[in-house]
């Protein structure tokens, strides 16, 4: 582990502790402090006079799944913390806002927000965070339908940078704009490279919903051999190996993707299609640059009443109000879900494999921040030449089983 992240761990830690134990520090101490401390919902450290706020952010999730293929080759049960997250909120006055946290489940390096935020006439965040993906990948995996996101998102390398994004708002309307380097890594300080992004929606108001648009341009280049970009993706479930591979190929891409859909009541029906123009590494003589594209629809129904989930300001899902929750002695909310996806990762004499997945799912809703969720996944695969549990005819089919216990504070 290198000694700039031990010390930070130490120091984050000090500071969790420190918030943990103010409770039984003494009535002496609160009322000699102008900081308050409060347990419900979440630890919460703030001022007395509301400027100062720092509180606990987490979140967990725990996988099982059940994953085989037609080829023989893959068999897996297994059980996987799929996330362990922890961090802290904090603001400073009406405008200065901050967020740390990292993921448990992950490497040190795998650190997910860290940013400074100032909010006047724009939102304008400074650090590691997300900008330039399309919808799915904007949204909190708290909130998203399924157990993962699409492999248009996982497979085009959607994620987090260290950049700057300034965000502004037209009533019901929204451009992001983006620009920095490659994810932030504690050994090296940063990936080498440069994105620059930029997204808008617009949400028309319909009764009990909306109609969603929206529209993202993303230009991503390296200038690291170690980052040479590559495109892959699983058949859907985390825990199967990546079956449509390009290796690394490229070092640099433009991405133009489009999102369309309807928010209504209980009922959500969305679509996102996307675009990928990859600039080889080192093409044959002759090769031209490759374009990948991938898509997928997906459609879900609370069947006991809730809205459908959609926060129109940002264009992304969020979380939903549950009628009835179970812990106060309802039933929750049950969701059901399903979607067809595709990726396309063959052209211009690169075979990085088609895959079309069926996905079926059922979502628990116990509270607003407890779910479980259940996905049933049909992959079919081919022209994937290059993974070797896709055999000589680079065709493969995948069937998956997954249950997720997911909380977030």
């Amino acid at each position: 582990m290198d000694f700039r992240m031990k010390k930070f761990g130490v120091g984050f830690g000090a500071v969790l502790l420190y918030l943990i134990a103010l409770p039984v520090l003494g009535q002496e101490t609160e009322q000699s402090s102008d900081l308050t401390f409060d347990w419900t919902p979440v630890p919460e450290l703030k001022s007395r006079n509301g400027k100062f706020q720092v509180k606990l952010r987490g979140r967990f999730y725990l996988d099982n799944a059940w994953i085989n293929n037609s080829d023989n080759t893959i068999n897996l049960n297994g059980t996987e913390v799929r996330a362990a997250r922890i961090g802290i909120d904090g603001k400073y006055g009406e405008k200065f806002s901050f967020r740390i946290e990292f993921d448990l489940a992950r490497d040190v390096k795998a650190n997910k927000d860290i940013y400074i935020q100032w909010k006047g006439w724009a939102t304008i965040k400074v650090g590691h965070h997300k900008f330039g993906a399309p919808m799915e990948g904007s949204s909190s995996s708290r909130f998203t339908p399924l157990m993962e996101r699409s492999a248009m998102i996982n497979g085009f390398g959607f994620g987090r940078k260290g950049g700057v994004s300034i965000t502004k708002n037209f009533g019901n309307s929204m451009i992001k704009i983006g620009a920095g380097g490659g994810d932030v890594d504690f050994a090296k300080v940063s990936s080498p490279g440069f994105q620059m992004s930029a997204r808008g929606v617009h949400a028309i108001p319909i009764e009990r919903g909306y109609i969603h648009f929206g529209a993202t341009l993303n230009r991503l280049k390296t200038t690291d051999v170690e980052t040479i970009f590559l495109y892959a993706a699983r058949p859907f479930q985390h825990q199967a190996p990546a079956l449509i591979n390009t290796n690394r190929i490229a070092e640099s891409q433009i991405f133009f993707g489009f999102e369309a859909g309807i928010f209504k009541g209980p009922f959500n029906l969305i679509n996102e299609t996307g675009f990928l123009k990859a600039t080889l590494v080192a093409p044959a003589q002759g090769q031209a640059n490759p374009t990948f594209w991938g898509s997928q629809v997906t459609a879900s129904y609370f069947l006991t009443g809730e809205d459908s989930p959609y926060n129109p300001k940002n264009g992304t899902y969020a979380r939903p109000n549950i009628k009835r929750p179970f812990l106060k002695g309802g039933p929750g909310a049950i969701q059901i879900v399903a979607r067809y996806d595709y990726i396309d990762l063959t052209d211009n004499g690169i075979f990085g494999g088609i895959q079309k997945t069926v996905i079926l799912g059922v979502n628990w809703w116990l509270a607003s921040q407890i779910k479980v969720a259940v996905n049933y996944s049909h992959s079919n695969i081919s022209q994937a030449f290059l993974v070797a549990d896709n055999g000589s005819d680079g065709a493969n089919k995948v069937n998956a089983f997954g249950i997720r216990t997911q909380i977030d504070w």
